[in-house]
């Protein structure tokens, strides 16, 4: 079997058990590292492309011929793989804004949107397709203020928002996903279920069970330097203080987390903020060194 052959199967996944072990050791590690190279594209590698890449390699010359080695097929693969990506990456430009733990990050999007991220969140988005569809991918929380237009989505792990002009908070957390509208309508799906939101009405999507509940201000107290806690247990709690302020709690075994808190506490004044927990559940703070502490039992 001629080498093109071999690198159009093998890529294809179409070598036989008898040929592949015909392949010397150090070229098939070669083309395995190309192979995986492919599986991690959007696009993978298909028959067509592989089919191309043996028709560019044994294409006939018109003056001296030679036999190319193994290894240099392997090389103008990996060449070919390589434009393939940068051809991917063209066709799907994603635009990504990430504000750090401890920070907050304003964005204006493309359509004059805005966009405000709390800590240690994520957005990203297609910008050339933005003008035909508005999606938007979210990892953490973030406020948006949806000029009217098209369909306007938030994706999550957990569930959909989708809206037309509208003002809310999405917030998306390992255990749980919480929307918020403050202005307009606001639809919330998440597999066969929908929930259409009106202006301070919020719902909770928790171990697939939804809550729905009421709020009471114009816009997320996070953006107004305020913390807020719906009955929350101390271990949500203190991921919320080291996600806003940067910091490591470590917590003694001996605490305990079954208790719940209700209230506010400020996002901007870290020993007020610390006080406000030890009092409320009876535990004291240590400090370690200066973004280190350990939670004990008081």
């Amino acid at each position: 079997m001629k080498d093109e052959n071999y690198l159009a199967k093998l890529l294809t996944d179409e070598l036989t058990a008898t040929e592949k072990n015909k392949i010397p050791p150090e070229d098939l590690q070669i083309f395995e590292a190309i192979k995986k190279h492919s599986a991690e594209l959007e696009t993978p590698l298909n028959k067509d492309v592989s089919k191309m890449l043996a028709t560019v390699l044994h294409s006939p010359k018109k003056k001296k011929r030679y036999r190319m080695s193994i290894f240099q097929y392997a090389s103008i693969a990996a060449a070919v793989l390589i434009c393939i990506s940068l051809g991917i990456f063209l066709n799907n430009p994603k635009t990504t804004y990430y504000a750090q733990r401890g920070t907050a990050k304003k964005v204006a999007l493309p359509d004059g949107s805005e966009v405000q991220l709390n800590a240690d969140s994520q957005i990203s988005y297609n910008t050339k397709n933005w003008s035909k569809e508005r999606t938007i991918q979210l990892e953490g929380e973030a406020y948006f203020k949806v000029k009217k237009g098209s369909s306007f989505r938030v994706e999550t792990q957990k569930g959909t928002v989708t809206v037309l002009g509208t003002q809310f908070n999405v917030k998306d957390r390992a255990t749980s996903l919480l929307v918020t509208c403050y202005e307009g309508r606001v639809q919330v799906s998440n597999n066969n279920t929908s929930v259409i939101l009106t202006p301070g009405n919020s719902i909770t999507l928790t171990k697939n069970e939804w809550i729905e509940n009421k709020t009471f201000v114009n816009q997320p107290e996070w953006t107004q330097q305020q913390i807020r806690f719906e009955k929350t247990q101390l271990h949500e709690v203190i991921a919320e203080l080291e996600r806003k302020y940067n910091i490591t709690i470590q917590t003694n075994g001996s605490v305990n987390n079954s208790k719940y808190y209700t209230g506010t506490i400020p996002a901007n004044d870290l020993t007020i903020a610390l006080s406000v927990i030890e009092q409320s559940f009876k535990v004291r703070f240590e400090q370690q060194n200066q973004n280190s502490y350990t939670l004990k039992e008081h």
